[in-house]
């Protein structure tokens, strides 16, 4: 018998945090520093992940989704060299862009 290997918890969020690092060197060129947390990472896991493609969702998804947040923080002024984004969940249905 063919036994299937699910990934746990801890390979998804290194495959959303390896997601991450190219958003993350864009953004360190111009002063902002990106954390993804563990919540953030679940919630954009639970939003994108899907075991038949691998990855590809989860950098989708962070393109169409975080990328274009943070471009549009970026345009308006409310991201700045010197800022520090935190990508985390608050509870369980909610993902949210915090800048701190």
């Amino acid at each position: 018998a063919l036994s299937c290997s699910i990934l746990g918890t801890n390979q998804l969020e290194k495959i959303c945090h390896n997601a991450m690092k190219g958003v993350k060197r864009r953004l360190e060129t111009q002063g902002i520093r990106v954390i993804l947390e563990s919540s953030g990472a679940r919630v954009i896991l639970d939003e994108s992940y899907d075991h038949n493609y691998g990855a590809r969702p989860v950098e989708r998804y962070l393109e169409n989704t975080v990328v274009t947040t943070l471009s549009r923080m970026l345009i308006s002024g409310d991201l700045t060299s010197g800022s520090v984004v935190h990508i985390e969940s608050f509870d369980a249905e909610d993902s949210s862009l915090d800048d701190c």
